[in-house]
């Protein structure tokens, strides 16, 4: 894949682009692929370009009102290979082949040095008013990059202005994800029509060794290898720095020449390039760093309430970093989500607004509870607390969170509004540890929680359909929540039984999280007494006893129904063998 380079007359009219293999693009002064914005002869829309990987096709458009020169004539069309070059209006561009990191196009250096970075850095300029000047102007320089190729020219501008000496800079990019390769990022020379190929070789010394290095090339090249002048004219050094930061590592590069003797590396003048490039590398490295941390915060923000972003913007990130944490997990399902997907076939769209209106329910009163959206699972929600800011009341928080939700998302499809309902939902909480923190990419980001408790909430979820609870608490949580009740509380639990939570295997004490007596009246506490002495009676396997206090319950609780359902499908005899453990779906 080569590049095309533009260059005007104006030494600043100048780009290089790298042209991908039987793609087509459009060159023209208003183009958006190959813009020549600053020549008033070149049309809106001048040619059509095609590199068919041997030669580039450019084939003037009819509303063209320039010809293009190729080999000294006016054409229409032309084929241009590597190294060729064609005209229009006062823009010259030259077609040249791009740095491939798999071909090493530099003799074997006769001199290699190394200085660590410690030393270098602990060494002081010695005309440090003009670096400083220049390094004063980097963040300036830099902040405004709109992307890793802006930034890299950027600072391959700034590496020129500051070292006399350099013919070329350039920032080369390691990218694991493209097969371990290096690649020029951008490059810089002076003489914009210069051929820049960097020394592979010592990229990948740099890249093994973690060191900044310094090539030396001798002008008289050894026994079997190509002259360095037929190569690159008038280089015979270079240096290479590692920028740490990223997975994607990169390194800045710097050349330059006409110094046969090489007596510019022993005077303190080019001591002061190298460190001049080791402040850069690190000032790069911090601003890398920062923007990686706004891109992530950037991306998270939609998952945190108020009182947590602030919190991270006072850590400055760190906060952010995966760790072991106590944490809650609240899981929230939407019910009849897929008889409703196959009724509504014909208005998905309306659907797609239910579904939403329902999740933001959800999203909503848990980030008003401080807790954190850590994952949407097809209709359903999944929050938690505990990270990365820990409260004392975390899982108190999250219950208030899963009550609220309960109000807000009634019980009964009766109960829908009219217009655009919401849909019904259970809710399974869960507590304990996991490891908790962002996940992806810096660009698909998203914050999530792993371990055994992320399953438990899920499961207790799942129970709510069978015992047609809204709330279910496993063990753990129902016993921190107990330890925070106090004066006022605005809740009440219930306990379930023992349980076996499907799929998993583990038996499980489940409580039902129910409104405190004044938010919900009709769930009175003597009702609750009575239900708790019919569960107690159900466990020890007295079901004629727990079958008669469970009818003292009102009717409409309809938890009550599973069990009374249990007992009448066996005839209000306990199982053989019966060891108190409810087992939904099982005979």
């Amino acid at each position: 894949m080569p590049d095309l380079i533009a260059q005007s007359q104006d030494a600043s009219h100048f780009w290089r682009q790298p042209l991908a293999d039987n793609t087509t693009f459009l060159l023209g002064r208003s183009t958006s692929e190959l813009a020549v914005s600053w020549d008033p002869q070149v049309s809106r829309c001048h040619a059509r370009l095609l590199w068919d990987g041997q030669r580039l096709h450019v084939d003037r458009l009819p509303e063209a009102k320039n010809p293009i020169y190729f080999e000294g004539r006016a054409v229409d069309s032309c084929r241009v290979q590597v190294g060729q070059r064609f005209v229009i209006g006062t823009t010259v561009f030259l077609l040249m082949a791009s740095p491939d990191a798999r071909t090493e196009s530099r003799p074997t250096p006769f001199s290699v040095q190394s200085i660590p970075r410690r030393e270098l850095q602990s060494r002081k300029f010695h005309e440090a008013a003009q670096r400083i000047d220049a390094l004063a102007r980097l963040p300036r320089l830099i902040s405004p990059a709109t992307s890793d190729t802006d930034l890299a020219r950027r600072v391959a501008e700034l590496l020129l202005d500051g070292i006399a000496k350099a013919s070329a800079a350039a920032v080369i990019e390691y990218d694991p994800s493209d097969g371990g390769r290096h690649r020029v990022l951008h490059g810089e020379a002076r003489g914009r029509l210069h051929v820049f190929r960097p020394s592979w070789r010592l990229v990948r010394h740099v890249a093994e060794s973690g060191e900044g290095t310094l090539h030396l090339w001798s002008p008289q090249p050894a026994d079997g290898e190509e002259s360095w002048a037929t190569q690159q004219a008038g280089v015979d050094w270079a240096f290479c720095l590692p920028v740490e930061g990223e997975s994607r590592v990169w390194y800045l590069y710097v050349e330059g020449g006409e110094d046969r003797d090489h007596t510019a590396y022993r005077d303190v003048a080019f001591e002061d390039d190298w460190k001049f490039a080791e402040v850069v590398a690190t000032m790069l490295a911090n601003f890398r760093a920062a923007r990686m941390w706004e891109r992530r915060h950037a991306h998270v923000r939609p998952f945190f309430s108020p009182s947590v972003l602030e919190w991270l913007d006072g850590e400055s990130g760190r906060g952010l970093e995966p760790r072991q944490a106590d944490v809650c997990v609240l899981f929230c399902d939407l019910r009849g989500f897929s008889r409703e997907s196959e009724v509504s076939a014909d208005d998905l769209l309306r659907l797609l607004k239910r579904v939403s209106r329902t999740l933001g329910v959800m999203t909503t009163e848990i980030l008003a509870a401080g807790g954190v959206i850590g994952d949407f699972h097809g209709d359903a929600a999944m929050g938690f607390w505990g990270w990365p800011l820990e409260r004392e009341d975390y899982v108190a928080d999250a219950c208030r969170a899963a009550l609220r939700i309960r109000r807000r998302l009634p019980p009964r499809s009766s109960d829908v509004d009219a217009g655009l309902p919401v849909f019904r939902a259970g809710l399974g909480l869960a507590s304990g540890e996991a490891v908790a923190g962002p996940i992806g990419t810096a660009d698909q980001l998203k914050v999530t929680v792993f371990g055994p408790v992320v399953n438990r909430a899920a499961r207790l979820e799942t129970l709510t359909k069978t015992l047609k609870a809204s709330v279910l608490l496993d063990q753990a949580t129902a016993e921190r929540l107990e330890d925070s009740k106090g004066a006022g509380a605005d809740w009440r639990l219930r306990r379930l039984g023992r349980v076996e939570l499907p799929r998993m295997g583990r038996v499980e004490t489940v409580y039902e999280l129910l409104p405190s007596a004044t938010e919900a009246p009709e769930i009175a506490d003597e009702a609750l007494d009575d239900f708790a002495a019919a569960v107690a009676a159900f466990e020890v396997g007295d079901w004629d006893r727990s079958y008669e206090l469970f009818h003292r319950v009102p009717h409409y609780d309809a938890v009550k129904d599973y069990y009374v359902g249990e007992i009448v499908r066996h005839d209000r005899r306990a199982p053989p063998g019966w060891d108190g453990i409810l087992r939904p779906g099982t005979p």
